[in-house]
């Protein structure tokens, strides 16, 4: 895959943004919060809930652009056999077909352990109709179940959305417990060949 994209200590800086930053989140009147089951997920105010039957939780953002959406995946890790290095393996070979309206034009995938969490932060690079879009993924485990956090844009409003997508995960709460939290470190950082796992 081409990783040309962005510079090693650009990666490093975008993960550090994501999950260290000491920015202030929104308050709590910016966002728009809602329960499933033991998850309360919380988006701007400004974006709406979709039923979708693919995804665990639909929104299309602020834009006009039915390209750009944040979605969040689950699964029972016993009903569906999978865990974060199965599901990131089936993500790859996804990527990796050729597909006529979508293209892959590249990826990156880091380990970021802190002392709470092992999550798995990827970045894909596609392009559509000459526009090139940027997804941030986030998946991780939690008790019996897996995650991905799926936010995707158009690149032009690269910084804006980090943002609020750094901000999602740290509102995120499973059974009313914070799993991201501001003021919590990574540790350890590793890139990650999923091919080679």
């Amino acid at each position: 895959m081409n990783l040309t994209h962005i510079s090693n200590s650009l990666k490093l800086f975008l993960i550090a943004a994501i999950f260290s930053c000491n920015r202030p989140v929104k308050t709590d009147s910016d966002w728009n919060c809602k329960t499933i089951n033991e998850d309360e997920i919380c988006i701007p105010i400004s974006w709406v809930f979709q039923q979708q039957s693919k995804a665990f939780f639909f929104s299309y953002l602020d834009n006009e652009n039915k390209n750009s959406y944040f979605a969040i995946m689950k699964f029972n890790k016993i009903a569906s056999g999978l865990d974060a290095i199965k599901y990131l393996k089936e993500v790859e070979k996804v990527l990796k077909e050729p597909d006529s309206l979508e293209a892959t034009t590249g990826y990156t995938l880091k380990k970021l352990t802190s002392e709470n969490n092992v999550t798995y932060y990827n970045e894909i690079y596609t392009v559509i109709a000459n526009r090139t879009y940027i997804t941030y993924s986030t998946v991780f485990e939690k008790d019996d179940n897996l995650y991905e956090f799926a936010l995707k844009i158009d690149e032009e409003h690269n910084t804006k959305y980090q943002e609020l997508y750094r901000d999602i995960l740290f509102k995120f709460r499973h059974k009313n417990e914070l799993l991201f939290k501001p003021e919590e470190m990574i540790t350890k950082t590793d890139t990650v060949d999923i091919s080679k796992l």
